[in-house]
């Protein structure tokens, strides 16, 4: 299939899907261009498997919003019993994007088995049949509205998440990479907080320095940081905490209400098992009214 240019003032369209979804799902999709992080204008034909089997017919897909790394839709269905049903798609180009998936759907399980009633059940994750180098992450859709969540249940969940859950390994980190935002985090375990904090820091200062140069003013700051400040703070919590399942990028715009529920629910998560008041960070800047 040729691509078709998409007009410059269409925001969020309606794209015709095929209905053989117990086969396979064709649809025209809007990609995005990783490595350009452009906000993309070309609609291309891609595949993939689905094992959905109640589906019956796929009726529409809607994009709901893209960001300079991630596409994400709608996709609306009706099931063999007539009902309708909804369904959560992103999708992100290039090895970054399948590692992003990747990461996204473990972190997605991992909360899943502590406190289920927190997120949108998982699907699948996987690559486009006809387009290999576009990777997808497909899971259950709930009608979610930004609003600031109900504290009680919301802060509940959070301590569910935090108390109950448990390293497979006794120690800090993930099993595979995980993302905050676009930055990939190092989650290689570690058997001390001090340790994997450390080198989760260093990764990203050098992902910093990769992207925007060095810094003379934040080098001179660097080794009193590391030699001083983490030791001091971080040591002394030694043998009082465990490793604790975190989402890892907690912060009012990846939190919002389910409708149906009038619950609140938390997505794009990137976890790893870490001291829990690493999760209390992005919630402390008075950045929203």
């Amino acid at each position: 299939m040729e691509p078709t240019l998409v007009p410059e003032n269409v925001l969020d369209p309606d794209i015709l899907a095929a209905p053989d979804w117990n086969v396979h799902c064709a649809f025209d999709y809007r990609l995005l261009d990783w490595k350009q992080g452009k906000k993309a204008t070309t609609i291309y034909q891609l595949t993939y498997d689905a094992e959905i089997p109640d589906v019956e017919k796929v009726l529409h897909i809607s994009v709901l919003g893209v960001s300079p790394w991630a596409t994400k839709s709608r996709i609306s269905t009706i099931l063999k019993d007539g009902k309708d049903r909804d369904y959560y798609l992103k999708t992100a180009v290039g090895d970054l994007g399948r590692a992003s998936i990747i990461g996204e759907f473990e972190s997605m399980k991992a909360i899943q088995k502590v406190t289920p009633e927190f997120i949108a059940p998982p699907i699948a994750q996987g690559s486009m049949k006809d387009k290999p180098d576009c990777h997808f992450y497909l899971g259950q859709y709930l009608p979610i509205i930004d609003e600031l969540v109900e504290p009680a249940f919301f802060c509940e969940q959070i301590a569910m998440l935090h108390r109950n859950s448990v390293s497979p390994n006794r120690k800090y980190g993930f099993h595979t990479v995980t993302f905050n935002g676009d930055l990939p985090q190092k989650n290689d375990y570690s058997d001390n907080w001090e340790s994997f904090f450390t080198a989760g820091f260093r990764h990203m200062l050098d992902i910093n320095t990769s992207r925007a140069g060095p810094s003379e003013e934040l080098d001179a700051l660097l080794p009193i940081f590391f030699e001083k400040v983490i030791p001091r703070l971080l040591r002394p919590l030694e043998g009082n905490i465990k490793p604790s399942l975190v989402h890892g990028d907690l912060w009012y715009g990846n939190a919002g209400v389910n409708t149906l529920e009038d619950k609140a629910v938390i997505f794009d998560p990137g976890c790893f098992y870490a001291h829990n008041e690493y999760e209390l960070g992005n919630w402390r800047p008075e950045r929203f009214a």
